[in-house]
């Protein structure tokens, strides 16, 4: 539960390794379930619409969740380099927000603490 709560966090800083593996894995994971379901699903006989249903909203659920999650690590990936997580709605912006996303993989935290906190390195575990 309490990796659940760090990983919904607005709060604090994540560095560039942490946020694409927090990120990547995640989906990695929902994809394999996805196929799974629905595999799973073209197997049961008479493709009843209840089993449908439910795989199609279990499979919208997760995704919901996903991006929920990929918002909470992009605005602290933000706070990383001292920026305040409501510029990324810029982000969101038709060709020029696809340039600004390779700041979030490319660009480097600030050195030191910075409004958000210290460096996620820096962090000492509870």
């Amino acid at each position: 539960m309490e990796l659940l709560r760090e990983l919904f966090s607005f709060r604090g800083r994540i560095g560039r390794l942490n946020w694409v593996l927090s990120g990547v894995a995640p989906w990695i994971g929902l994809s394999l379930f996805s196929l799974a379901t629905l595999d799973l699903a073209q197997k049961v006989p008479d493709h009843h619409d209840v089993i449908n249903q439910t795989v199609g909203f279990l499979i919208l659920v997760c995704f919901v969740m996903l991006i929920a999650l990929d918002w909470c690590l992009a605005v602290r990936r933000m706070h990383d380099f001292d920026m305040a997580g409501e510029h990324l709605w810029l982000y969101m912006i038709p060709v020029i927000g696809w340039f600004l996303s390779f700041e979030l993989y490319f660009k480097p935290g600030t050195k030191g603490p910075n409004r958000y906190g210290l460096p996620p390195e820096k962090l000492i575990p509870k």
